[in-house]
């Protein structure tokens, strides 16, 4: 496909404006179609606590999303956008989680590496932040119905959904509640556990 021609600065912006708006707007109103019908995100219930994901730069190809909702072991519901992606890859990854431990406190375990590859990832995330490129990208579809993200990977009948043939994401911070990928490799990764509070990012 032939590159579309350069636009004014202003537009540009305005049309990065208008793809991470309804992106998130049609997730959040695929969210109350997800609750009435009880669909759930992933098959397992996530822990009490959230991730932190960070990244210079993920650059991923066959992207949907859509909302649904994740559930703790308690029945605490947790209301998040799927992000799935056929392929993907991540510069400067960083991955924590902040859980409590008696008598120490907050306890950190942090995953580093310089040089991530993943394929058909999906994140149910609660907060993403960055500076966002769409390429291709289709908004208000029929969750039910999307074709681009990792095979058998779709939301409710009914809800709306986002799709792009590939999305760039530069300064990417995330807060999720579940990450799955049929492979993940981390080239040179370390894994510390570390007292206290570590955070990949701090909040905003």
């Amino acid at each position: 496909m032939a590159d579309a021609p350069e636009r004014p600065v202003g537009r540009i912006r305005w049309r990065r404006f208008l793809a991470v708006f309804t992106a998130g707007f049609f997730g959040a109103v695929g969210l109350m179609v997800a609750v009435a019908q009880d669909a759930l995100a992933v098959s397992f219930a996530v822990a009490g606590v959230p991730l932190k994901i960070s990244a210079d730069l993920l650059r991923g190809n066959g992207f949907v999303a859509f909302g649904t909702i994740d559930r703790e072991v308690d029945g605490t519901l947790h209301p998040v956008v799927v992000n799935a992606f056929r392929h993907a890859h991540l510069d400067e990854f960083c991955q924590s989680v902040v859980m409590p431990a008696p008598f120490i406190g907050p306890v950190t375990l942090r995953i580093t590496s310089p040089d991530v590859s993943a394929e058909d990832l999906v994140t149910d995330a609660q907060v993403i932040r960055g500076d966002i490129t769409y390429k291709d990208i289709e908004t208000n579809i029929d969750a039910s119905t999307v074709t681009e993200g990792p095979r058998g990977v779709r939301g409710a009948r009914g809800a709306s959904g986002t799709q792009a043939d590939e999305v760039i994401v530069k300064n990417l911070r995330q807060v999720a509640w579940a990450s799955t990928a049929e492979t993940l490799h981390l080239e040179r990764s370390t894994t510390v556990v570390l007292p206290g509070r570590h955070d990949c990012f701090d909040d905003q």
